[in-house]
C-alpha cells in the first residue's frame, strides 16, 4: 500500500519478526497498514489487507509491544478479524462524543448521540449506554479491562451467532465519529443501499504530496440536520492535526507532512459495513 512517507524500518522489522513465513512483500504491506498507528495517529486499525491466525495475531503482539509499550493486539476468532490498538489513544477516545446509526431496520435511525462514557484510573471504564446493542458495552468492557502488560486479547462475541455486533466496536475504535450498528431484529442487512449518504474522508499527505488514507465514513445526509457534516469534518481534522503535531516530535519522517479532511455525496446500489 502507498504510504505518505517512507515506511520506519523499524517497524518493518518487528513485522518480519514477528511473521517469519511471510514474503517481504506481505510483510510491508501489513506494516503499511499499522504505520499510521505507529505514529500515534489512529486509536486502533483494522487490518483489511491480511488475515491474522489467532497464533500470528498474538506473536504480532509481542513484536510490536516489545517496541511500543502502549501497543496491543486484539483477534476475534469467528469473523477472524484482528485490531490493533494503541492503548493511550484509546484512554483519550473514551471521552470523546460518539454518534451511533442503526440501520438494521428498514430506514436508518439516530441512536441516542451522547457522551457515554467515564473514565476511572486510565481504563477502568464506567459505561452509561443505552443506545447500541449491550454487546458493545462488553466488547469495550473487556478491551479496556485488559492487563496493559500483555499484547494479545482474544475477543469474546457476547452473541456468536451475531458477528455484526463488531460493527459499531470497530467503527468506535477506529475513531469514526458517527458508527454504524445493526440491531438483532433485521435479518443482518443493512438499509444503505440507494440512500445518499456523505462520505468524510481524512488523508495523511507527505512533503511530496504521496496520499495515504487516514479513516473514511459515511452516514446518510437526510441525517445532516442532527449530524452537521462541516462541524463533522472540522472536528475530525483538529484532532488529527493535533496527533500529527505531537508524532512529528518523535517522528521525524513526519515533519513536512499534513492532514487533509473532505467530503463528498454518493449513492450506492449497496452498502458493505
Amino acid at each position: 500500500m502507498n504510504t505518505a512517507v517512507p515506511l520506519p524500518e523499524t517497524l518493518s522489522k518487528a513485522v518480519q519478526r514477528a511473521l517469519p513465513r511471510w514474503n517481504r512483500r506481505r510483510c510491508a504491506t501489513l506494516a503499511g497498514e499499522l504505520s499510521t498507528l505507529w505514529w500515534g495517529l489512529r486509536t486502533a486499525v483494522l487490518l483489511d489487507t491480511c488475515s491474522l491466525s489467532e497464533d500470528e495475531a498474538a506473536a504480532l503482539g509481542w513484536a510490536l509491544q516489545a517496541l511500543q509499550k502502549n501497543l496491543s493486539v486484539a483477534h476475534e476468532p469467528v469473523s477472524g478479524q484482528t485490531l490493533v490498538l494503541n492503548r493511550d489513544l484509546l484512554a483519550e477516545r473514551v471521552v470523546e462524543d460518539v454518534t451511533f446509526i442503526d440501520v438494521g431496520g428498514r430506514e436508518a435511525v439516530l441512536v441516542r448521540p451522547a457522551r457515554p462514557y467515564t473514565v476511572r484510573r486510565g481504563l477502568e471504564i464506567a459505561l452509561q449506554l443505552d443506545g447500541p446493542p449491550p454487546s458493545f458495552r462488553s466488547l469495550l468492557t473487556s478491551v479496556a479491562a485488559h492487563r496493559s502488560s500483555s499484547p494479545f486479547l482474544s475477543l469474546t462475541l457476547p452473541s456468536p451467532g451475531h458477528p455484526t455486533d463488531l460493527i459499531p466496536f470497530v467503527g468506535f475504535l477506529i475513531d469514526y465519529p458517527v458508527a454504524y450498528c445493526l440491531s438483532h431484529e433485521g435479518d443482518g442487512r443493512n438499509c444503505l443501499g440507494g440512500e445518499e449518504l456523505v462520505v468524510t474522508e481524512a488523508e495523511l499527505v507527505g512533503p511530496g504530496e504521496m496520499r495515504q488514507r487516514l479513516l473514511a465514513f459515511s452516514y446518510p445526509i437526510r441525517l445532516a440536520p442532527s449530524i452537521p457534516p462541516q462541524a463533522i469534518a472540522e472536528a475530525l481534522e483538529n484532532k488529527l492535526r493535533a496527533r500529527l503535531a505531537k508524532a512529528a516530535t518523535t517522528h521525524p519522517e513526519l515533519q513536512g507532512c499534513r492532514v487533509e479532511v473532505g467530503q463528498r455525496n454518493v449513492t450506492l446500489d449497496q452498502v458493505a459495513l
